[in-house]
């Protein structure tokens, strides 16, 4: 089983919420950015259930996170522009894991 902290799994998440606002601040898809935080919440519940987590603790955290990136309270350069690719390979490598076990 790969480890997983609850912390990364938050920072992951809160810097992937980041990144959609980021795309659509120019384009103002709403429903395209609506889609896509639905898409990344359900591989993050995923990974919850896996690991044992609560989802809605780890959602809070990770919107809580998202708010100070946004208001600049963190630093940008903590941001992780690729987050979006880890939490898609995370999710794979378990799904992975759990149909070889």
């Amino acid at each position: 089983m790969v480890i997983l902290k609850k912390n990364a799994l938050i920072k992951l998440l809160g810097d992937e919420l980041y990144g959609i606002e980021l795309d659509y601040a120019m384009l103002p898809d709403s429903e395209r950015r609506a889609t896509e935080r639905r898409e990344v919440l359900d591989i993050v519940g995923g990974l919850c259930e896996v690991y044992g987590y609560n989802r809605r603790e780890v959602q809070a955290r990770a919107q809580n996170r998202l708010e100070r990136l946004l208001l600049r309270k963190v630093d940008n350069g903590d941001w992780d522009p690729y987050a979006n690719i880890k939490l898609a390979e995370l999710s794979r490598l378990i799904s992975d894991l759990s149909r070889t076990h």
